[in-house]
């Protein structure tokens, strides 16, 4: 039992370094976010935001209209706070508390995009985990 909380938090760091990474701008083999409606508006990036599904989901996270942003997800037991803002075709997020013992993801910043109004990248790759709009 002494050995489990170290190792939860190994995982803990282990996944969230995993989302960051994954998160970030790969600009090889980048395609360009198509959309019929403004990226940057932020009336399209308010409100709160699902994965993997809007009807099955894991995962949320809401941006505020006051700059603010909050994360959390049924998988480990980690909420995460911070602030937001629109740069060009980017929504920027700095993460800056956890609710984690071991203060996991202060100082990441995640970098989204807008495809539409319904589904935000995370990263710009074919590949990118894809949050949709509630």
């Amino acid at each position: 039992m002494k050995y489990f909380k170290p190792i939860l938090s190994i995982l803990t760091i282990g996944i969230f370094a995993f989302m960051a990474i994954a998160s970030g701008d790969d600009s090889e083999g980048a395609e360009e976010v198509a959309s019929g409606e403004d990226p940057s508006s932020e009336e399209c990036v308010l409100g709160d935001w699902l994965w993997p599904s809007t009807s099955d989901y894991t995962a949320a996270m809401k941006f505020n209209e006051d700059g603010s942003w909050n994360s959390s997800n049924t998988f480990q037991p980690v909420s995460f706070y911070g602030t937001w803002e629109i740069e060009g075709d980017k929504i920027i997020v700095d993460v800056t508390r956890s609710t984690s013992s071991t203060g996991i993801g202060i100082g990441i910043k995640r970098i989204y995009y807008l495809d539409g109004c319904g589904a935000l990248k995370e990263g710009k790759r074919e590949d990118s985990k894809i949050w949709y709009k509630d």
